[in-house]
């Protein structure tokens, strides 16, 4: 059986300390060719969204995506 990576696991952990500490979680997300954002936010080939339950509806965080 393959063993599953442990990125998803920690990322989800770290945003439920955030968000139980008063802290605002963000992620820092490569932009290519297929990314559709305001290129004026973009800095590095990076662009950095706020992922906190108060700006975002149904976030979901799985082993494969977050969307």
């Amino acid at each position: 059986m393959k063993e599953i990576p442990t990125k998803p696991y920690v990322l989800r952990a770290l945003f439920e300390w955030c968000v139980d500490n008063g802290y605002t979680p963000h992620l820092a997300v490569k932009v290519d060719s297929r990314t559709q954002v305001p290129p004026e936010y973009v800095k590095g080939g990076e662009i950095t969204l706020n992922v906190s339950p108060n700006a975002v509806h149904k976030l979901q965080m799985g082993n494969e995506l977050i969307e």
